[in-house]
């Protein structure tokens, strides 16, 4: 593990430039890839992940999703088309006495353990690239993709209900949430922007990078900022093609209390301790690399997506006025 650190300047650099990278390991080993995951952040798991917080190196330590296989896009041989982990995250569960925060990765490796025969070319689009020619092209469109509401998401019985494709995390940093499945919900008035967005953009070859991935190395993908997908593949009977994925929590990671002090254990949570990362896990920061997640804006398109977030407050504020009105409902009077 000597190697890695040593590179560590290198491996920034190039998820800073371009949301990812490809490590060459020296083996393909389960400890080597959790070693190299935790160099990036805590390993958040997954309801198909094993005991360890690997997808693809043993059985799933639950079972349940089993019978819901079929919501599950990555388990065939066919295209997965371009998204963000986690989308349909969005709840707390309960961790060593902590109500935690339960959202999409921050981060997401993909080992390559045996690549497919024919097929199975890992898709790379750049939402930062995107999101700031959408800004500049399509300013209505933008506005709409930053609005509260105009996506949900929901996969088995995870739900994450009301959300922006595109959200402030600070004033020049934004994340994407986005995948074009059967997870995905639109209500009428952002259904065509979502559209444009979809067709015009993320499947845009010019937004598009394909990699294929040899026996050892790791795709690493800044999941706030790119969105990855899958090529068809034709599978092996003799030599499958074999992946493990691994997810690294996002930081910081919400931790909170409840109003009145108490600590019942809700059964909303049970859903989400599955994709929760284990606090101990979280605490230890040693060793990892300075890296932060998400669409960096320069100062020109951070300003635009200031105006049209407030352009669209200004417009629910309206909307909700016009609403209190004809209910018969008063206006909201300030204080001041």
């Amino acid at each position: 593990m000597t190697s890695l650190p040593e590179k560590a300047q290198r491996i920034c650099g190039q998820v800073d430039a371009f949301g990812f990278c490809i490590l060459r390991l020296w083996d393909a080993g389960v400890d080597t890839f959790k070693a190299v995951a935790r160099l990036f952040g805590a390993i958040q798991p997954h309801v198909r992940s094993g005991t360890d917080g690997i997808v693809g190196s043993g059985p799933a330590a639950n079972n349940e999703w089993q019978a819901f296989k079929d919501q599950y896009k990555g388990l065939g041989c066919g295209d997965f088309p371009p998204h963000t982990d986690g989308s349909f995250l969005d709840g707390l569960a309960s961790v060593a006495g902590q109500v935690i925060r339960v959202e999409p990765p921050g981060f997401v490796l993909l080992q390559c353990v045996e690549p497919a025969r024919n097929g199975g070319e890992n898709l790379i689009v750049d939402g930062r690239r995107v999101f700031i020619d959408v800004l500049a092209q399509d300013r209505e469109i933008a506005g709409i993709l930053l609005r509260r509401g105009c996506a949900s998401f929901c996969r088995d019985d995870m739900l994450a209900a009301n959300c922006r494709i595109y959200e402030r995390l600070s004033r020049n940093r934004y994340r994407v949430r986005f995948r074009r499945d059967s997870t995905l919900y639109v209500p009428d008035w952002s259904s065509q922007a979502v559209r444009v967005l979809d067709e015009d953009y993320l499947r845009n070859d010019a937004y598009t990078r394909w990699v294929r991935l040899r026996h050892k190395d790791v795709l690493v993908i800044d999941n706030h900022r790119v969105l990855h997908g899958r090529r068809a593949f034709t599978e092996s009977p003799n030599n499958p093609r074999q992946f493990r994925r691994i997810w690294i929590a996002a930081e910081p990671v919400a931790v909170l209390t409840n109003h009145e002090g108490k600590t019942v254990n809700r059964r909303a949570f049970a859903a989400y301790h599955a994709y929760a990362a284990d606090s101990a896990e979280r605490s230890d920061k040693a060793g990892r690399l300075a890296l932060t997640t998400g669409i960096r804006l320069d100062p020109a398109s951070a300003s635009l997506a200031e105006e049209l977030r407030f352009e669209q407050r200004r417009q629910g504020r309206g909307a909700g006025s016009e609403r209190r009105r004809a209910s018969g409902a008063p206006d909201r009077v300030s204080s001041k």
